[in-house]
C-alpha cells in the first residue's frame, strides 16, 4: 500500500491534516501499540476508527507522509522521528525533529525552499500551477502556514539563507516576486519603511497591533489573514484546553495530605457536587469518591440544595 493517499484524484498528494494534528493521532496510536508492529486495521482501531475505511486510510497516509509512521508489506510501525517528538530529550530535539516532520512532504518542502516567505494567496496560486485543484491548493498551503508557526521554520529559512548566500529571485516564479517579504532598513524621521498599514485592535483587557508590510495592500491579503487567525485560534483553543485539563488532574497521583483530605471533608459537608470537588483539589472524579469511601466522608445524600445556595425564607 503506498505511504501518501490521494485523496483527491486531481491534485497531488500532500497532509491535508497540519503536523499539530497529526501529533495527536499518532500519541494516540503510540499508546495503544508503542514500537510494535501490526496490521493496519489494528492501527485503525487504536486511532478510534471501525476498521479500515477511507477515513483511517487518509489518516494513516498523511502521518507516513510526515514520517510518523512507517507503511510496509501491509504492516504499521510508529517510525523513531515520532518517538523523538512525542518523549524528546530536550528542547533542541524536540526542534529538530518538529522541522524535520514538517518538511517531510515533497510539496511542503518544496514551498519552503522556494516561496517559504510568501502569504497563503501565492502559494495556492503556486500549487494551482503545478496540477492542484484550487481548493486543494488552498488547503494545502493554509496546512503550511499552520506548520511553518508550529515547527519555527522560519528559523530553518534563516539558517539555509546563511549558509547558501543570497541566492537573488531568479528562483521564483515570475508574478509571485512581488509577493515577498523584503526586510528595508527604517525611514529616517518616519515610522519603518515598508509599512503599508498599522491597526491598533481593543481586545478587552488586551490590545493587539497588525503591522502590514511590503509592497502593497489588497483584499486579499486580509483573505489570508482571516484563514491565518483561524488556525492561530484552534491552536489557542488545544492549548488552553490541554492546560485546563493538566490544572483539573494535577494532583493525581499524589498522596493525599492531611489538608487535602479535610478539604474533602468540608466540601463533602457543603453538599459540592463531586465533580467540582475534583476540580478544586485538582483531583479525578473517581480519586475522590476512593479517599471519601477510604476516610468514611460521605458525598450524600443527592436531595440537598446545591452548593453556595442557602434556602429562602
Amino acid at each position: 500500500m503506498n505511504d501518501e493517499i490521494q485523496s483527491d484524484k486531481k491534485s497531488p498528494r500532500s497532509p491535508i491534516y497540519t503536523l499539530q494534528d497529526a501529533l495527536e493521532q499518532v500519541k494516540k496510536l503510540y499508546r495503544q501499540i508503542g514500537k510494535a508492529t501490526v496490521k493496519p486495521e489494528s492501527a485503525a482501531v487504536a486511532l478510534g476508527y471501525k476498521g479500515v475505511n477511507g477515513a483511517a486510510l487518509t489518516t494513516l497516509g498523511t502521518l507516513a507522509q510526515y514520517g510518523l509512521i512507517e507503511r510496509s508489506k501491509g504492516t504499521v510501525t510508529v517510525t523513531p522521528l515520532a518517538v523523538r517528538i512525542l518523549h524528546p530529550t530536550g528542547d533542541s530535539q524536540l526542534k529538530e525533529s518538529l522541522r524535520e516532520a514538517a518538511l517531510m512532504p515533497k510539496w511542503f518542502k518544496d514551498i519552503h525552499d522556494r516561496l517559504g516567505q510568501c502569504s497563503v494567496e501565492v502559494l495556492t496560486s503556486h500549487l494551482v500551477q503545478n496540477d492542484f485543484t484550487p481548493d486543494r491548493a488552498k488547503r494545502t498551503a493554509s496546512v503550511y502556514a499552520a506548520n511553518k508557526g508550529f515547527a519555527n521554520l522560519a528559523e530553518v529559512g534563516t539558517e539555509a539563507h546563511e549558509e547558501t548566500g543570497d541566492r537573488g529571485t531568479d528562483h521564483i516564479k515570475s508574478g509571485d516576486s512581488d509577493r515577498i517579504k523584503h526586510e528595508q532598513p527604517p525611514a529616517v524621521g518616519g515610522r519603518e519603511a515598508g509599512v503599508l498599514a498599522q491597526y491598533s485592535i481593543p481586545l478587552g483587557g488586551n490590545e493587539a497591533t497588525l503591522t502590514f508590510k511590503g509592497d502593497s495592500l489588497s483584499i486579499s491579503d486580509f483573505d489570508a489573514l482571516i484563514e491565518y487567525v483561524e488556525l492561530f485560534k484552534k491552536q489557542f483553543e488545544r492549548k488552553k484546553s490541554a492546560a485546563e485539563k493538566h490544572k483539573s488532574t494535577r494532583n493525581s497521583g499524589k498522596a493525599w495530605t492531611s489538608q487535602s483530605k479535610q478539604q474533602l471533608r468540608q466540601l463533602a459537608a457543603q453538599n459540592t457536587p463531586t465533580r467540582v470537588i475534583g476540580l478544586k483539589l485538582g483531583r479525578t472524579p473517581a480519586s475522590v469518591y476512593s479517599q471519601a469511601s477510604k476516610q468514611h466522608t460521605s458525598l450524600e445524600p443527592y436531595n440537598q440544595r446545591p452548593y453556595g445556595t442557602a434556602k429562602k425564607r
